[in-house]
């Protein structure tokens, strides 16, 4: 049976139990908040409308408002509306930013960026795109990293494509070659 504590006759947070041998989940804030895996932590936050919701076992969520995790052992630290698809994968916070099946990934922060690869990581930014496996993007706005093992600093409409690319930075180059590098500028490629 579950445990409540209550607030001005409002939930503040569920105790879930589960089999003897699993752990229990926390479901805190929002009264709409939902744990649907074992051992499930949701903090707090979540609102009429954006309620924060954790379906993968062993799955967190910080806080923040319309948080989605769902698979296994994600972390969403906060912020607004970011999904994490991928197991052990992690959305440190931002808005509206994305981990689809990209196990072993990361997304610091920033506004509207994707992440579609394993073991990959994405800083922040706006709009930014992570595709290739073990690529790296730090930050920028409209950037694209696409290449295995490729690299991209920041700046805006960058692309490194190729396998283990290196672009430092600027504005519209591209980095298409294996192991290229493109140190910054405009229209480099």
């Amino acid at each position: 049976q579950d445990f409540e504590v209550r607030v001005n006759g409002q939930r503040a947070l569920r105790v879930k139990p589960h089999l003897a041998d699993e752990a229990p989940s926390l479901v805190g804030g929002y009264v709409g908040n939902v744990g649907g895996g074992i051992g499930v932590v949701i903090g707090g936050g979540g609102a009429a409308g954006s309620s924060n919701r954790a379906a993968g076992n062993y799955a967190v969520v910080g806080g923040g408002l319309g948080n989605k995790i769902y698979d296994n052992m994600a972390v969403i630290g906060g912020g607004e509306n970011n999904d994490v698809a991928g197991h052990h994968a992690v959305v440190a916070g931002g808005e509206h930013n994305v981990i689809n099946s990209a196990d072993y990934s990361a997304i610091v922060g920033g506004v509207s960026n994707t992440m579609n690869s394993t073991t990959a990581f994405l800083g922040g930014g706006e709009q930014n795109a992570v595709s290739g496996n073990s690529a790296a993007l730090v930050c920028g706005v409209n950037n694209n990293v696409s290449g295995t093992l490729a690299f991209l600093g920041g700046g805006d409409n960058n692309e490194a494509s190729a396998v283990r690319a290196a672009l430092v930075g600027g504005m519209d180059n591209k980095a298409s070659s294996v192991a290229a590098f493109v140190g910054g500028g405009v229209y480099n490629k």
